[in-house]
């Protein structure tokens, strides 16, 4: 036997569904607009990280260079040394 549509039932539903799907709608929109958010606070950080990396690379190349420049001292002290004791007269006897 078939049970004829209740209408009051049907009639109390369709607006919770309504309700819900709008709900679901809401909470997905603040849902991407926080992604939004994150994702350009990310880019901020990112954009920081990046800035000082570079400048750390920066103090890094000067560094580099002023160690170079002082092994180049010290190996032409080292150089001039040697051939200094290669032109000393063997004090061994």
């Amino acid at each position: 036997m078939e049970q004829p549509i209740s209408w009051i039932s049907l009639a109390l539903q369709v607006p919770l569904v309504g309700v819900f799907i709008w709900y679901s709608l809401k909470s997905q929109e603040r849902y991407l607009q926080s992604l939004d958010k994150r994702d350009e606070e990310y880019a901020k950080r990112n954009e920081a990280v990046c800035i000082a990396l570079g400048k750390v690379a920066q103090a890094l190349d000067v560094h580099d260079r002023g160690c170079d420049e002082r092994f180049m001292v010290w190996a032409g002290v080292q150089r001039q040394q040697a051939d200094d004791a290669r032109k000393r007269p063997n004090d061994k006897g």
